[in-house]
């Protein structure tokens, strides 16, 4: 067991092992090295390509929705979703599929001139497949692969795989060459780049939008600048500079019409409510307005009578507190309504309550519709987060519900307590004209409707104004740009690489060799 240990530990027997074998190390780092040239002239140089945005919140309107009455709406234009989940947003299936459709990465091309050399074409390729016109990207389930050979004589040798199988394989076709696959018949053609008399070996890929925005996901890294920061930096490294900033840009430009259309979703549904709510309130302010009317022509009443203010101060307080507190019931009643309804369609509520509980409550709930309209981007309805989701929204609806009916019922409380006051100060003026008092009471039904109906109409005005005065959600600070320094290993640092893996291989054989002896 002694001679065993000591034989382990022999470090002067190694060496002089290692030193007999020196032409063995010689010829190892000869040809680790030159492989280590070799790898050097073929990989491609890396660039890094950067951009950034800053997240935008419109302040001014912010603050005229809250000062308005509507800071709940408000809060629904994005402006408190946090910078991590715009991040999320910006990375998602549904924003890079667009980026994917819309610059053609169903479809990526590389130059392949000798094995294990590739270079990744865009915009300036010789040779392109061309799809019939019932082929899809968005329909295709499997992806192909064209392998494209064009000899000097313009003949092109065509093969094509299908899950790593070849499904066609031709030789000597003429250019354009329509292609029959199981999947569909697709096109060979030359571009105007193409230069007649220059070999060409292309290798083109083909598949749907939804693989392409995967490998988008691959190649894009996007964070946050700083964690409290509102900028974000998107990064790219690429061989090819033209088609990472047209990837970047891209990006940026359907990040922000993603805002555009979920702000214009939920300023939407907020402006049917009152444009509905409006058109009622209209019908019902005319009616109370025409009859009133008529019942001055009847009762020939011009105005009040002048000398009877100081007996009528008392009635007026206590029938200005009324209405006030009927406007107010009847607007908790309204906004009850809204939200009974929106269990049908998850729809919006306006934030019409100056009650700071209660509007608290409709803010955490539309914040909750909010969160699920984004997951509907990129998940089914069957998905555990959404379905999470809609239990809160149950839970806040049925919450919000039960605060709206606490609402309405004291509301109703504190009305009839106002009318005893109001009948008390009544019954002091009794002896007033009694038709007198039934015109002040229509004067005060058309009050109440008319307040009801410019609250309304102030609201419509300000989510119109919200509507039209959208500012993008990413404003740009930095468009793509690349660093100009190449992030691949350099020449020195692969040789000194291979040189060490050089002077490993011997000692491994050697040591190899030994236990197979053993055996």
């Amino acid at each position: 067991m002694e001679e065993n240990k000591s034989e382990l530990i022999d470090i002067k027997g190694i060496l002089r092992e290692f030193s007999a074998k020196w032409h063995w190390f010689l010829i190892s780092v000869v040809c680790s090295c030159a492989v280590g040239f070799l790898v050097s002239k073929i990989v491609k140089p890396q660039y890094e390509i950067r951009a950034n945005v800053i997240l935008t919140e419109n302040n001014a309107l912010g603050s005229m929705m809250a000062a308005g009455g509507l800071s709940g709406v408000s809060a629904l234009l994005g402006g408190n979703a946090s910078a991590e989940d715009e991040v999320e947003i910006m990375t998602s299936h549904s924003v890079l599929k667009e980026v994917a459709r819309t610059l053609g990465l169903n479809e990526i091309r590389f130059d392949r001139p000798a094995p294990l050399m590739a270079t990744m074409l865009y915009k300036n390729y010789p040779i392109d497949v061309v799809p019939a016109p019932e082929i899809l990207a968005d329909t295709m389930r499997v992806g192909l692969q064209f392998r494209i050979v064009v000899h000097k004589n313009g003949l092109a040798d065509i093969s094509v795989k299908a899950r790593k199988k070849t499904i066609y394989n031709e030789k000597g076709k003429s250019l354009p060459c329509v292609v029959n696959l199981p999947y569909g018949d697709f096109t060979v053609v030359t571009t105007p780049n193409y230069v007649k008399g220059k070999k060409i070996k292309n290798l083109i890929n083909f598949t749907n939008y939804d693989v392409a925005a995967e490998n988008l996901r691959k190649q894009i890294a996007v964070a946050l600048a700083t964690k409290r920061s509102q900028i974000i930096t998107m990064q790219m490294i690429t061989d090819n500079e033209p088609y990472a900033c047209d990837v970047l840009n891209t990006l940026i430009e359907k990040y922000n019409a993603r805002g555009l259309r979920d702000h214009l979703a939920q300023t939407g549904a907020t402006a049917d409510f009152l444009r509905d709510r409006l058109l009622m309130m209209r019908h019902e302010l005319d009616s109370t307005e025409t009859a009133l009317a008529r019942y001055k022509t009847s009762e020939g009443i011009t105005e009040l009578e002048k000398d009877g203010a100081v007996i009528y101060q008392r009635m007026i307080e206590a029938e200005k507190e009324l209405a006030e507190q009927q406007v107010l019931t009847q607007l908790a009643r309204v906004t009850l309504t809204q939200v009974r309804n929106s269990a049908h369609d998850n729809s919006l509520i306006p934030q019409q309550s100056a009650d700071p509980i209660l509007a608290a409550q409709i803010d955490a709930y539309n914040g909750a519709i909010m969160a699920r309209l984004r997951m509907e981007q990129s998940a089914k309805g069957d998905n555990p987060s959404i379905v999470r989701v809609d239990e809160q929204i149950k839970t806040l609806r049925s919450n919000l519900i039960s605060t709206l009916e606490a609402a309405v019922s004291k509301g109703e409380q504190m009305t009839a307590e106002y009318r005893k006051v109001y009948d008390e100060a009544s019954a002091q003026v009794s002896g007033l004209p009694k038709q007198e008092l039934s015109y002040r009471s229509k004067v005060r039904d058309q009050t109440i409707q008319e307040e009801i109906y410019l609250f309304l109409l102030q609201k419509q005005e300000e989510t119109a104004i919200l509507m039209n005065n959208t500012l993008p959600k990413g404003a740009i600070v930095d468009e793509a740009y690349s660093l100009n320094e190449d992030k691949s290993l350099s020449t020195k640092v692969l040789l000194a690489l291979f040189f060490a893996v050089g002077l490993c291989i011997p000692p491994a054989f050697i040591y190899g060799k030994k236990l197979l002896g053993k055996k």
